[in-house]
């Protein structure tokens, strides 16, 4: 039964399906958000009706899939599915089914709605100029866009992540600041709906000062010359956006006496002149902005006169004689090293490889190592400025080298011109060079270089060992010196003749004349002498004369030279070797005394003995003592040796032999032909007998 009644209702259901299906509606499915674009995290609400009736169910589908509520956000009747944040998960192709609340009806499906979530998209800032880099005073603008629909969203501006409180798409700066630096960015805004994006990437904004350019000499040299190239630059550091104008003392360069590239960077002066001269500055201007930059420096540029060399004798003569070596230099008075320089002989140039003649490295010192006639000339030089080719100096004033055609000979002259000197006399020797100067003298003799320099060659006392030839030599320059030789002097130097002392005064006349005469003599000489005569130390002559006599009163000479002089050479003769009286006149008186002092004493003796014997009391033969006998005969005092003369010991100055015990008491006796022995210190006493006197002394 149950059977029956289940088959009964299904078929019953399908007969009203069959009869009725072409009558139940379909859903309509719709989007209530007003825009079709939906992005991240927004609201988006979907709506499904059946037309005419509200007794229907919704069943919302997602890709074919039911939805359920746990995501999204269903009404009562399911009419309509709202998603607060739509996220990715949410796109899809969204459809709706309708049952009815009262009626069993089979369901009829809406149409498929495809809902896409779009992210949100970044907006992009760009500067609206090509350069990043902007100078002070500039003004800036940067743009703020979306890629799709830019029209839908408002903008916010960032600068360093703090909000500038602009808004729109674009951003004006009209004089830019150096605080103004810094990074920028923006967001967007849809329009009406609260969806915001990220920050766009960053914008770097630079902001520089207004530029100096910095000139420059590029000339690897600072001192210029005249006709010399010279060339300035003028740069802005980092750039290369800027073309220049150029200034010279305040005043606009143009192009019609120098060179400008084409931005002006460089400035070329192809020969400096005098009008060059000046304080040079630059000023830069932006190729596509219209800026200016600041004043460049001043930089001063002074253009020298080319100096000319100058052209010394490095030796001091301006003559030279052959194979004398000559030596000059080509020298600048300021910076001398910074030159090569070229010589000129009679206004033709000199070859490098002239025989004789070498020249410096850079050409300055000339040389001449052996002078020759083709040697003489006019002198002088041009400077060239080391790698500076165009700078080339006029010639030096000339400096003229003259070259004798031999070698001078000196002229040795003698004062006096005698060959034959003699002793103590005065030489002057003088080398003379009759041409050109500077030099030096040198000695010899016999080979033997003397100590002496100099012109003259004085020997104020001749003695033998200046005897024999005579040069000189003359000497000038070194490394080595040129030299030449004298004539040669030969001179000898004999010893001058020698004064003697001859004691006239014979022995005999000793005791009778009050005085003793000396005589001088020049010996070995025939001419006729003058004399001088010199008493004990001192120097002032006593008298003129052949002989002198020395008288007793003259107790305090006991020394007596003579020297010859004469008019004709030699001059004067050597001085004796003093002649000693010892007072001989005084002693003759002494002994006068002692003699009769003896005679006396002898007669006294004799009358003594002979009282005695008268008065003597007679004695025996026994008592009698042998006489001695105190007398001698003269025959006894001449035999003994013992008994020596008193005259002759005084004037002798001998010391008495001792006296024996036998010859004490014999008296000494003295008679004419006793010999008188003269003995003085120093002193060789010649005699020969001359009527029984001395003939002379002599030393």
């Amino acid at each position: 039964m149950e059977l029956i009644e289940l088959f009964c209702i299904i078929c019953f259901t399908a007969l009203c399906t069959a009869i009725d299906e072409s009558g139940i509606p379909k859903p309509a499915i719709k989007l209530n958000t007003a825009w079709s674009q939906v992005f991240y995290t927004e609201r988006v609400e979907l709506s499904c009706t059946v037309e005419g009736s509200s007794e229907w169910n919704i069943t919302w589908f997602r890709d074919s899939k039911e939805i359920q509520a746990d995501h999204v956000v269903l009404s009562t009747d399911g009419t309509t599915l709202s998603i607060p944040a739509a996220s990715v998960v949410d796109a899809g192709k969204y459809m709706c089914e309708g049952q009815h609340k009262n009626r069993t009806l089979t369901p009829y499906k809406s149409d498929e709605l495809t809902l896409k979530v779009d992210e949100i998209p970044v907006p992009s800032v760009a500067l609206q100029t090509p350069w990043s880099a902007f100078f002070t005073s500039e003004s800036v603008e940067l743009k703020c866009s979306m890629e799709d629909s830019p029209d839908l969203w408002t903008y916010t501006w960032y600068r360093g992540g703090v909000s500038l409180g602009s808004e729109g798409s674009d951003l004006t700066i009209s004089q830019v600041r150096p605080e103004h630096a810094g990074q920028y960015t923006c967001t967007g805004q849809l329009k009406g709906r609260p969806v915001k994006s990220e920050h766009s990437k960053a914008q770097s904004l630079e902001v520089k000062g207004i530029p100096k350019p910095a000139i420059k000499l590029n000339t690897a040299w600072s001192q210029v010359f005249y006709t010399e190239r010279v060339e300035l630059s003028c740069t802005v550091e980092g750039s290369s956006e800027w073309k220049f104008t150029w200034f010279r003392d305040s005043k606009e360069i143009k192009a019609d006496h120098v060179v400008l590239s084409t931005d002006g960077t460089t400035l070329s002066i192809p020969a400096a002149s005098v009008v060059d001269a000046g304080e040079y500055m630059c000023k830069g201007q932006h190729k596509n902005r219209n800026l200016t930059t600041h004043n460049s420096d001043e930089l001063p540029l002074t253009v020298n006169e080319i100096p000319v060399p100058l052209v010394a004798l490095q030796t001091p003569w301006p003559d030279v004689f052959p194979s004398e070596k000559a030596e000059m230099n080509c020298k600048m008075q300021d910076s001398p090293d910074d030159w090569t320089y070229t010589w000129y002989r009679g206004g033709q140039k000199m070859a490098v490889q002239e025989p004789g003649v070498s020249f410096g490295s850079d050409g300055s010192q000339l040389v001449i190592s052996s002078a020759r006639q083709e040697h003489e000339g006019e002198y002088n030089c041009t400077g060239q400025l080391k790698g500076r080719a165009p700078v080339t100096s006029e010639h030096s004033k000339p400096l003229s080298l003259s070259v004798y055609d031999k070698k001078p000979t000196p002229e040795l002259i003698q004062d006096p011109g005698h060959r034959k000197m003699y002793a103590k006399e005065s030489i002057k020797f003088s080398c003379k060079v009759s041409a050109s100067s500077g030099w030096e003298f040198h000695w010899f003799k016999d080979s033997a270089k003397l100590p002496n320099q100099g012109e003259n060659y004085t020997i104020p006392s001749a003695s033998y060992v200046n005897a024999g030839a005579h040069r000189c030599r003359a000497t000038r320059g070194q490394e080595p010196p040129f030299t030449t030789d004298s004539n040669t002097i030969t001179i000898n130097v004999e010893e001058r003749p020698r004064a003697t002392v001859t004691l006239l005064t014979g022995w005999s006349e000793v005791f009778s004349a009050d005085r003793l005469d000396l005589k001088c003599e020049v010996h070995g000489s025939e001419d006729t002498w003058n004399y001088t005569w010199f008493g004990g130390s001192e120097q002032s002559p006593l008298s003129f004369n052949a002989k002198h006599p020395v008288m007793s009163k003259d107790v305090n000479q006991s020394h007596y030279s003579c020297m010859g002089n004469r008019s004709s050479r030699p001059l004067y003769s050597q001085r004796s070797e003093p002649f000693k009286t010892t007072n001989l006149l005084l002693k003759r008186r002494v002994l006068l005394s002692i003699s009769g002092c003896l005679f006396f004493g002898i007669i006294a003796v004799f009358i003594g003995c002979i009282v005695m014997r008268i008065t003597r009391k007679p004695v025996t033969s026994e008592d009698k003592p042998e006489e001695v006998n105190l007398f001698l005969t003269r025959a006894e005092l001449q035999a003994s040796d013992v008994a020596p003369c008193p005259l002759a010991e005084y004037v002798s100055d001998e010391e008495k032999p001792a006296l024996t015990k036998d010859a004490e008491d014999i008296d000494p006796v003295c008679h004419e032909s006793t010999p008188l022995p003269l003995s003085f210190s120093e002193v060789e006493a010649e005699t020969s007998e001359t009527n029984g006197g001395l003939k002379s002394f002599k030393y």
